[in-house]
């Protein structure tokens, strides 16, 4: 397979809507993958007055290496930094005097979101295999939660920025938990 076989089969593939690498980011991908011996030039092909095309395979080290990467992906979970809930947990007092209106603007980015990608799987609906719905319904689940979470905290923030500006500030307890 040639680079540009596998850009093809990423964009069909709706790569953009699994990972955060863009197609044209392959070809970079697969000369760190020849450079560190996972995958292995197998020859050289020239289609009319097309550039010439390295077709490569995986070796016994990439198909090794890609089976550890999938086993790993399907069973840990990881949940990425965001640098949002450091603006929660550390807030200015600049940033709690505008609080209400920043938890607004990201609840109705978050809500556009959802709608846009509500739409996507609407749209895609037929081209979709299940398991590319499930995946995309997980994605819509996670943006959902998170809509749910800004509604619940802008809904608590009158008695969060009271207990804030309290002089005895219990934190033992939290507002949005009562």
């Amino acid at each position: 397979m040639h680079g540009y076989q596998l850009r093809l089969i990423a964009e069909r593939g709706h790569m953009q809507n699994w990972t955060d690498i863009t197609p044209g980011a392959i070809y970079g991908a697969l000369k760190r993958l020849l450079r560190d011996g996972l995958v292995r030039e197998v020859r050289n092909e020239r289609e009319g007055g097309r550039p010439e095309r390295q077709i490569v395979e995986l070796t016994v080290e990439g198909r090794e290496e890609l089976d550890a990467l999938v086993t790993e992906a399907a069973t840990a979970f990881r949940l990425p930094p965001d640098p949002f809930d450091l603006i929660l947990a550390r807030p200015t007092a600049e940033m709690q005097s505008n609080f209400e209106s920043v938890l607004r603007q990201r609840s109705e980015l978050v809500s556009a979101e959802a709608a846009i990608y509500e739409a996507r799987i609407r749209d895609l609906g037929p081209a979709l295999t299940d398991f590319e719905r499930l995946a995309m319904s997980h994605k819509l689940i996670k943006i959902q939660a998170e809509l749910s979470f800004l509604v619940q905290t802008l809904d608590a923030l009158p008695q969060i920025l009271k207990r804030a500006q309290s002089p005895i500030n219990d934190r033992t307890t939290s507002v949005i938990d009562q």
